[in-house]
């Protein structure tokens, strides 16, 4: 990807997004993080990786309102301490 010039990648948002998002911009491209549900009404056909990769460029390069913003590691590590801390106080409260 650092032979390419500046060009817009399209994401859906998952569990590793942030991560790889935050790579992809290092080499000066311009990221955008869409949910899954904003991606599947661009879904034409049935799902396969081909169908799911042009669904996420169709709905990258449309303009729309919501996207996530690219988290930055303090941000993540702060969200994924209180998510562990919620399901630790949970099972304290199950056991």
């Amino acid at each position: 990807m650092g032979g390419l010039g500046p060009c817009l990648v399209g994401m859906e948002a998952c569990a590793t997004a942030h991560y790889w998002a935050r790579e992809i911009a290092r080499f000066g491209h311009e990221v955008r993080l869409m949910p899954p549900s904003y991606v599947k009404p661009y879904v034409k056909r049935n799902k396969s990786d081909a169908a799911d990769a042009e669904a996420i460029c169709e709905a990258a390069t449309r303009k729309q309102e919501w996207r996530y913003s690219n988290a930055n590691i303090r941000f993540q590590s702060f969200f994924m301490l209180i998510i562990a801390q919620s399901c630790f106080f949970a099972m304290s409260y199950i056991a």
